[in-house]
């Protein structure tokens, strides 16, 4: 560096020295290589010249070099050449020194080793040598300045042309330095930031500093290094601070760098230094002014105190769901005490006076009914007993135990009771409940060695089950008799939030206050005191008749758990043969063949998923299973339901949603060319319709990509977008592609047969659309769900890439591809398990199913459940032959076909409705075998109901006139089309019904439900007519088979029967038809049918309407009964339904915000709810609350993922470069996100899919680091129960 006093001339022996400055003399002194190392031998462990030969051999021979090399690699400094090197434990101290050393410090005063050697004659001579050259160069110094300033400009003017051009040089270097980076992904450990300039160019930079600074001139008065910038504004400091460049920093600072200089983003180099963990510079801003940023250092600071939350206190809309169905519940939550309650005049049980309890019968049994004669053949005296009682007994001491069961005993009636044994004494008593009694009762008995207890009880008679009623006692608690107004005030409030349904239940007669216990009514846990606790009693069954008061004492006992009706009987439909059957049949899992796959099917209701659950819960412990779907809601109920059910945990079972587990296959699969890599951001994937966080099919390539001729083309061909959709699934889909990796050629589409509908000119059009489809997704760096899947079985092991097919299993025993194993033997996680159960197995494409069967340990271990037809997927459809053609081509090698694999259980008992209802429901279905081949179900309902009624109005306006319409209960059903209409119509009526599109009641049913305008819309969008509804109608009175499709001759209304094959000629006649079953089967009692004469746009064809033929066929066909109203009998729902309807508003609008739905829609749905939990109707603040918090974590996702695919997204994948700023501002408000809602459960999803979005966004880039640790603690507080 030049000065005022000239330059630095070389040293004599030839070897560059670095210039150090002694802080006690400020006089210059040499300090070479080696005599730095000299002075470091305490740190040796071995002779220092060794130590010095190894580092020349390394190209190490200035304190310089060695600064760089500790930078590079410290560890290969500190192992040296193997015979010397750094003593381990000092390598750092040792690393601060040559440090300080490079950084201008005194090398001898830090290290604290140096020594001084006296100075020699030779030195002498030397120094006089050198003085008399320093007079020289003074002499020419002076002759320098009076050649005048003129050449000494021009010298720096040449100089900071120089700089500058070294400058740009630099910035070129950097951007090298980017490319490099972002192709070498391996080598960004080596450098933490985007930028990486190497050290000797950052040395050259900071000599370009001091050539423009200049010394003692005019320039130094006005030079501000921080006016020098790049071209993002940034500046040297800045830059520095991003490199981890301390030495720059440091002489940035020497030149006067403001350490609060910003960027144009707002930034300051502390900003990056203190991101990027550069813990030195960070330091060395906050000593020279700086301050550390605040929400940086606050930003994860929450999550320090944050703890996960227990499996039993993690509740979720699913658990509250349930409890709202069965329950009413209050606004607010008991917190009494033994003592408030028995001060309490209302509260407290009273206690009996001698002349009371003398003058009552408080006997129980046969005593409360009527007739006290019973037949032992149809009534059974039996007592039931809470959990806590049950196990109080079995725990008690002997004489506690006896004392307890003697006191049962004596509530018997004398002619039955045990000889000697005394009635016994009650002494308080309490009525509950409001329109329908029961008594309270307490009995004192003695606890050995503790006191006296009390039993509280209630006698009850049973509703009949298969012609046998049941009577007895219901022991509520055991408790001292301190706490008997608490329980009587518990049992009090319990019975307020039971929901009281009213079956065919059919009770003996009986005697006032007598507790009707109908044969499918739970009741409600007494430490159900609140929303977020309730759930139902765990009942014991003592039989009295067969002397179960008397083994209770055995220490082999054990009781009867007290299952409802409806529960005993799906289990008996499911799990248990049919009495027809032989008798060694003891159910569909005992017949199932072990030795073959199961494809389970059966229509709504026929507990396909009940089937399921138990099937895992019994497999053996040791085995991995796979249990998928693409419902999270449904997999978050089997996962609950098969850990109740396993006594041995559930280690072995994964339990996933298809998303979650092609996103998990994606992940882990690996091309061996890097450039076919592939990161399927979700900001990018295509879905039929949705929000701007996906991309829409029908708004970006129909409406937006196609053109009018094309767009046209579809119309005149009948091939609307749904179409459309359909059949580009099917072209990427069919198993063919499996083995290909390819989508279908022209020709392999036209091939295939009938039951993929569609004409052959209708299928060439899809064809070339699809084609401009492929195009315009790979233009834009889109992605479809078939792509990923291809991807999967494109890249991943063996067992998904080659053709052949070959069991996981198979290639491990036969072949030892052993690489197919973990390290402990077991199959590769996520790829293969020895079972796979898919449920809803209707809404997977054939490649979908392909790979579950190269995912599984033999093509004999999947177990699938399916309806056809309830498809949800939009663009799936389940053809008859779907699952066989699957098997098939897997089955090339002629060994063995379909039926020695698979086996087909029908499922025949329906269990949500009755017997009435179903039958319409089948009539549909009828319609789907005939016309499209669709699987019939043959099935029976368990009870009978009333026949499904029809209504015809003339508009939506007379639903509000109460002679005609009188159901405040009754749940309409209408066309997703519809929907936004009707509820403005709704609205503008005052109706509070609650009214659902098909799509979103799917997987829910209701207690009355009324269809609206299907037939009309079925009409109105027709483009020829509803010619194809009114023949496939008729064709319901055909009693020919259902293969048969061609005209019979037969007449029907006068009218000949015509062709009804519809699958090529009218392939939505097909959707309509599931959309209308879909409705039909949402039903559990009351089911109406609602047709208006017009509905705003969706006018009426001319001739006669369809929906006046099909309510004449349906009459016709006894199938419904034509009305003129509609009486419920209730025109206002309870504030229980009201609660209940709001928290299946809270489910529904967490299911759009799963699918992507316009985010004013789900907003709209939030609303909806808290309108239900408001004080006017349910009245639940909790609820209100709850559903708040949901709507701001719903909120808050929406613009967390809106920015990040503004900000970060580009073509097609993220682009960090250059967006600190940006990663800074993301980093906010995804830490806001998590202090908020982390740890709560019931916003389990919300909080999984941004933590999903930042590992997806951050993964492979400079910030990865920064964020690993923060989503590794994220996971661990996840809510429990997330799938993945």
């Amino acid at each position: 560096e030049r000065d005022a006093e000239g330059e630095k001339e070389p040293a004599e022996d030839g070897k560059n020295e670095d210039i150090t400055i002694d802080e006690e003399t400020e006089t210059a002194t040499p300090l070479i290589l080696e005599e730095l190392i000299d002075s470091c031998s305490h740190f040796l462990s071995g002779p220092p010249s060794e130590y010095i030969d190894w580092l020349h051999s390394q190209n190490i021979k200035t304190i310089t070099d060695l600064g760089a090399a500790i930078i590079v690699d410290e560890a290969m400094l500190g192992t040296g050449s193997g015979k010397v090197g750094i003593i381990p434990g000092t390598e750092g101290t040792f690393s601060s020194v040559v440090l300080l050393a490079v950084s201008g410090k005194s090398a001898t005063k830090t290290g604290g080793a140096a020594a001084t050697p006296e100075e020699t004659k030779r030195e002498r001579e030397k120094r006089d040598e050198e003085a008399d050259k320093e007079e020289k160069r003074k002499r020419a110094r002076g002759e320098a300045v009076k050649r005048g300033k003129e050449k000494k400009k021009e010298k720096r003017y040449v100089a900071v042309k120089k700089a500058k051009e070294r400058i740009d040089l630099l910035k070129k270097t950097i951007e090298v330095a980017k490319a490099s980076l972002a192709n070498h992904k391996s080598q960004l450990q080596k450098a933490k930031s985007p930028l990486g300039p190497k050290m000797k160019q950052l040395q050259k930079l900071r000599a370009d500093i001091a050539e423009i600074k200049g010394n003692d001139t005019e320039e130094d008065v006005n030079f501000n290094i921080d006016k020098s910038r790049d071209d993002r504004g940034f500046t040297f400091l800045m830059i520095a601070a991003q490199n981890n460049d301390f030495f720059t920093a440091k002489t940035c600072f020497d030149l006067g760098a403001d350490a609060y200089a910003k960027s144009p983003d707002g930034l300051t180099a502390i900003d990056f230094a203190y991101f990027f963990g550069f813990e030195h510079v960070t330091n060395l801003i906050v000593q020279n002014g700086g301050s550390l940023p605040p929400k940086q250092c606050g930003a994860w600071s929450s999550l320090q105190s944050m703890t996960p939350q227990s499996a039993e206190s993690s509740k979720n809309w699913d658990d509250t769901l349930k409890i709202a169905e069965t329950a009413a519940m209050p606004a607010e939550t008991l917190m009494e005490t033994p003592d408030d309650c028995e001060a309490d005049e209302d509260r407290r049980m009273q206690v009996l006076s001698p002349q009371e309890c003398l003058s009552m019968d408080f006997t129980c049994f046969e005593s409360r009914l009527i007739d006290p004669n019973i037949n032992s053949d149809q009534i059974t005296r039996i007592i039931l007993l809470d959990q806590a009682v049950y196990n109080f007994c079995l725990s008690t001491d002997p004489k506690t135990r006896s004392n307890f069961v003697n006191a049962l005993e004596g509530l018997k009636p004398a002619s039955v009771r045990r000889p000697g044994m005394k009635e016994t004494t009650i002494h308080r008593r309490a009525i509950i409940g409001a329109a329908k009694t029961y008594e309270l009762l307490a009995a004192r008995f003695e606890e050995s060695s503790k006191g006296e207890k009390v039993i509280l009880f209630s006698p009850f008679v049973a509703g009949e089950v298969e012609g046998v009623a049941n009577i007895g006692v219901l022991v509520w608690a055991v408790a001292p008799d301190s706490e008997a107004s608490l329980y009587k005030t518990l049992v009090a409030n319990t019975e307020f939030m039971r929901h009281k349904v009213k079956l065919d239940d059919r009770f003996l007669a009986h005697k006032e206050s007598v507790l009707e216990l109908g044969k499918d009514m739970h009741l409600l846990d007494l430490h159900s005191t609140s929303i977020w606790t309730t759930s139902t009693m765990n009942l014991y069954i003592l039989n009295v008749d067969d002397g179960d008061l008397d083994r209770i004492h055995d220490p082999g006992f054990s009781a009867k758990h007290r299952i409802v009706y409806s529960e005993e009987q799906v289990n008996k439909a499911i799990f248990r043969s049919s009495q027809e059957e032989a008798e060694e049949n003891e159910g569909i899992l005992a017949s199932e063949r072990l030795d073959k796959s199961s494809l389970i099917s059966g229509g709504a209701g026929t507990g396909k998923t009940l089937l399921m659950i138990r099937k895992v819960s019994k497999e053996d412990p040791s085995r991995k299973i796979l249990v998928v779907s693409r419902l999270p809601r449904l997999v978050n109920i089997i996962k609950t339901a098969v850990e109740e059910k396993r006594d041995d945990g559930v280690d072995n079972l994964s339990f996933m949603t298809y998303e979650d587990l092609l996103q998990l296959l994606a992940r882990r699969v690996a091309p061996d060319d890097d450039s076919e890599c592939k990161s399927f951001i979700q900001f990018a994937r295509i879905s039929f319709d949705c929000d701007d966080s996906n991309i829409s099919f029908t708004r970006k390539f129909v409406a937006g990509y196609l053109n009018t001729k094309e767009r046209k083309q579809m119309t005149n061909n009948m091939i609307e977008p749904l179409t459309l959709w359909h059949a580009i699934i099917v072209i990427k889909s069919q198993a063919k592609c499996a083995s290909t990796k390819l989508p279908l050629s022209l020709n392999d589409y036209a091939s295939l047969p009938p039951t993929f509908g569609l004409k052959e000119d209708q299928r060439q059009l899809c064809h070339s659309l699809f084609v401009k489809y492929e195009q315009w997704r790979e233009s834009e760096h889109y992605w479809d769900e078939m792509d990923r899947v291809l991807y999967v079985l494109k890249f991943g092991p063996t067992v998904f890439c080659e053709d052949h097919f070959l069991t996981w299993a198979d290639r491990v025993n036969r072949f030892g591809e052993m690489e197919l194993l973990n390290d402990e033997g077991e199959p590769l996680y996520p790829f293969f398990y020895d079972i796979i159960c898919a449920d809803e197995a209707q809404d997977f494409t054939e490649i979908d199913l392909v790979l579950f069967a190269k995912m599984s340990a033999s093509i004999r271990s999947l177990f699938f459940s399916a309806d056809p037809a309830q498809s949800v997927e939009l663009g799936v459809k389940m053809r008859e032959g779907t699952v066989n053609d699957v098997f098939h081509s897997l089955l090339k090698d002629g060994k063995q076909q379909v039926k020695d694999v698979l086996q087909y259980i029908d499922l025949q008992t329906n269990h949500r409705t009755h017997a009435q209802n179903l039958a319409i429901g089948q009539a549909v279905r009828r319609i789907l075998a005939r016309s499209f081949k669709v699987p019939i179900s043959n099935e029976t309902a368990l009870i009978n109901g009333k026949l499904p009624k029809t209504l015809s109005i003339r508009k939506v306006s007379d639903l509000a006139d109460t002679s005609i319409f009188r159901g405040g209960n009754i749940v309409f059903l209408a066309p997703d089309e519809m929907v936004h209409e009707l509820r403005m119509q709704f609205n503008e009526l005052g109706m509070q019904n609650d009214l659902f599109g098909v799509r979103e009641a799917k997987g829910l049913e209701f207690d009355a439900c009324a269809l609206i305008g299907f037939f009309g819309f079925i009409e109105a969008r027709a483009e020829c007519g509803s010619d194809q509804w009114q023949n496939v109608l008729r064709w319901l009175s055909s009693s020919s088979s259902l293969t048969k499709t061609s005209s019979t001759g037969e007449k029907v209304s006068g009218v000949m029967l015509g062709d009804c094959d519809y699958r090529l000629s009218a392939p939505n006649v097909s959707d309509e038809a599931m959309m209308l079953y879909t409705a039909l089967t949402r039903a559990r009692n009351h089911l109406y049918l609602i047709e208006t004469e017009n509905f705003g746009k969706w006018k009426k064809q001319k001739g006669v309407p369809l929906a006046a033929f099909a309510f004449r066929r349906f009459t016709d066909l006894g199938l419904a009964k034509s009305v003129t109203f509609i009486d419920e009998g209730q025109v206002e729902m309870t504030a229980a339904q009201h609660k209940a309807r709001g928290v299946l508003y809270v489910t529904q609008a967490s299911n759009m915000s799963r699918n992507h739905a316009p985010i004013a829609s789900i907003k709209e749905k939030f609303m909806e709810a808290m309108s239900r939990f408001s004080a006017g109707k349910g009245n639940d603040k909790d609820l209100l609350d709850k559903c708040k918090k949901h709507l701001e974590a719903v909120t808050q996702k929406h613009n967390i993922m809106h920015f990040a695919k503004e900000k970060f997204l580009v073509g097609g994948s993220y682009n960090l470069e250059g967006r600190f700023a940006e990663v800074l501002h993301f980093e906010q408000n995804a830490s806001k996100f998590f202090s908020q809602f982390l740890c709560d459960s019931f916003l389990a999803e919300e909080v999984h899919a941004v933590r999903k979005l930042v590992d997806e966004i951050m993964d492979g880039t400079p910030y990865e680091n920064h964020f690993k640790d923060v989503c590794k603690t994220i996971r661990t507080l996840e809510p429990l129960g997330q799938t993945v």
